[in-house]
């Protein structure tokens, strides 16, 4: 009876140390409140009961640019499955320009223009466009990508968030 309640202790012990550990080393976003392109107040937290990507760009960044498509081909290929896209466009940009830009590309995505700053800090200052990073159903941040993402690696790593999720 000693071995059996020794062996209990030692496997639950592991496993305290593994979950504090697990606890300690997550990357959360913070939580903060942004206004979308159409003016409705969102907070960062509204995206954690779903894997998410935010992809933050600029309308004066090429490769930022050149990658939409790619983002809408994302979210209309995941739509319903516990998946959602977050585009965020630099503080620099003005208002009236990303909505001429999205004007003339419709998206299947919420936009926001991070004029405060709130949602790269949340996500830790991101400092570069393009960046992107992919949060899982708690809140955390699985995988950033600074710079040209690749496509079909993007949709390998949801496609491993959504079916661990």
């Amino acid at each position: 009876m000693k071995k059996r309640f020794g062996g209990v202790l030692i496997v639950a012990f592991c496993a305290l140390v593994v979950v504090s550990y697990f606890l300690a080393h997550r990357t959360l976003v913070s939580d903060a409140t942004f206004v979308l392109l159409d003016g409705m107040q969102k907070k960062t937290s509204e995206l954690f009961d779903q894997v998410g990507l935010t992809s933050f760009w600029a309308t004066s960044c090429v490769p930022g640019v050149a990658k939409m498509p790619e983002r809408i081909e994302i979210r209309e290929t995941l739509q319903g499955q516990g998946f959602t896209l977050l585009a965020v466009a630099a503080q620099y940009d003005a208002p009236n320009s990303v909505r001429r830009f999205l004007h003339s590309k419709p998206r299947p995505f919420d936009v926001a223009i991070d004029t405060t700053r709130a949602i790269t800090q949340s996500w830790g200052d991101v400092q570069g466009n393009p960046s992107n990073g992919l949060l899982n159903k708690l809140g955390d941040i699985e995988r950033r990508y600074v710079g040209k993402a690749d496509f079909f690696e993007l949709q390998r790593s949801i496609a491993t968030v959504l079916r661990d999720a």
